[in-house]
């Protein structure tokens, strides 16, 4: 497995707080997106690392678009980038358990990102300081989320407090000690990372029930999400009025996304 790693002047592995999660597959098209949402994030005041894990394959992004990068997300707190390619397809679920065995430390908030989602932009801040308000919460996620088709243009609501929601972060000495990944699995990664945990111990959950108008997700490009559209108008969906045109995010990262 290719092992890149870019640092910052400053780097400390024992400052860094948050580990951004960011497995990547097929999403040349759409990568963009993920990244413009961290470089985006607000009043960050702590030091945060981006682990990227990629294997080789015919729709690579590759490490020359991360490296251009670095030096935007450096000036809002990113002080390592890590850049893993394994030499063949890895699932996700794999995926997980390599980027969490290579954190800076053990005791970094594990903040699961996907290459086609449009993080909001409190989103580092606001898990950063839930877990810091009490030590004992193991598990934070979102009741509530915007979600786009790009192939119809539509938008709906997630809104389902399920056992695992959206904009999941947990600590990573968790992940790292109870997930023991299963290859076979497709799809509810985040499920089983939750029960396989709390199956060992107890996990203090906390469920943010904001519905932010600066980010959403993303269907039609990741090749786990493509289909997931379908199921717009069925639980845990809601439909909605609101457009994309609607958001309050940047009008140039709006036209983009239309243009697609």
């Amino acid at each position: 497995m290719e092992t890149i790693e870019l640092l910052s002047e400053n780097y400390n592995k024992n400052n860094i707080v948050v580990t951004i999660a960011l497995p990547v597959f097929n999403s040349q098209k759409i990568i963009w997106l993920s990244i413009e949402s961290l470089k985006n994030q607000k009043n960050i005041n702590f030091d945060w690392e981006l682990i990227i894990c990629e294997e080789q394959q015919e729709f690579l992004v590759g490490l020359d678009f991360f490296k251009n990068e670095f030096d935007n997300l450096q000036k809002i707190g990113c002080k390592r980038l890590l850049y893993l390619s394994p030499n063949n397809y890895t699932c996700l679920a794999i995926k997980w358990k390599i980027i969490s065995e290579n954190t800076s430390n053990d005791n970094t908030i594990f903040l699961l990102q996907a290459s086609d989602d449009y993080s909001y932009e409190d989103r580092l801040k606001n898990t950063f300081d839930i877990f810091q308000s009490d030590n004992k919460i193991d598990w934070y996620d979102c009741q509530k989320a915007f979600f786009y088709d790009f192939n119809n243009k539509k938008m709906t609501i997630y809104n389902a407090k399920k056992i695992t929601n959206v904009n999941i972060a947990l600590k990573t000495n968790l992940l790292k000690k109870f997930y023991n990944p299963d290859d076979s699995k497709k799809r509810g990664i985040d499920y089983l990372i939750f029960t396989q945990i709390n199956n060992n111990q107890k996990l203090l959950t906390y469920v943010d029930i904001n519905l932010y108008t600066n980010g959403f997700f993303s269907d039609g490009f990741n090749t786990l999400s493509i289909h997931r559209s379908k199921l717009y108008d069925k639980w845990p969906f809601e439909k909605t009025n609101i457009k994309l045109e609607d958001l309050t995010i940047s009008s140039n990262i709006k036209e983009k996304i239309l243009q697609l």
